[in-house]
């Protein structure tokens, strides 16, 4: 289990821009100081993120309200500092281009599966599948096709349209 949660903080540490230690107050007081300093020492350890920025660590007590403004400084600074080392719209334009991708195949995906005919195949191509009657391939082929029949059916009787996403 310990190299399991090294494995978890390492892999946080390498993606955070910054870390929050929550419900730091009461009897947690003691020990999100010391997690504090276990992840601020990690943050270290590790080489600079793209951004160029050294992850920073803190804790805060929403009961308290204590570390809060502590924190919106910390964003606030991370913000600055991206936006004036160009980081943040170059981020922001390969974000865009992913979103942009990921709109795209998640609403092919939904038409295709939606599609009466893909639907209805699917699940005796199921059932060959288990049997080792037809390979994914094939089954994928057969699905296709039957999907694009379908397209193109309605192309020819003029009433396709295609839909944009908004």
């Amino acid at each position: 289990a310990g190299d399991e949660l090294q494995g978890v903080i390492s892999g946080i540490m390498e993606m955070a821009d910054g870390i929050a230690i929550t419900k730091a107050d009461g009897d947690n007081i003691r020990a999100s100081k010391q997690a504090r300093t276990e992840y601020a020492n990690a943050a270290h350890l590790f080489p600079p993120s793209p951004s160029g920025w050294l992850p920073q660590v803190s804790t805060c007590s929403s009961m308290k309200q204590e570390g809060l403004q502590e924190i919106w400084d910390q964003i606030t600074q991370y913000q600055q500092h991206t936006q004036t080392n160009g980081y943040f719209l170059a981020k922001r334009k390969s974000q865009n281009m992913q979103w942009m991708q990921e709109s795209i195949s998640l609403y092919l995906e939904d038409h295709f599966y939606q599609h009466a005919g893909v639907s209805e195949e699917l699940a005796s191509l199921d059932q060959a599948l288990q049997e080792g009657a037809i390979t994914g391939l094939g089954a994928a082929r057969r699905l296709i096709s039957r999907f694009e029949a379908y397209k193109n059916r309605w192309r020819a009787s003029g009433l396709y349209c295609s839909c944009l996403i908004a």
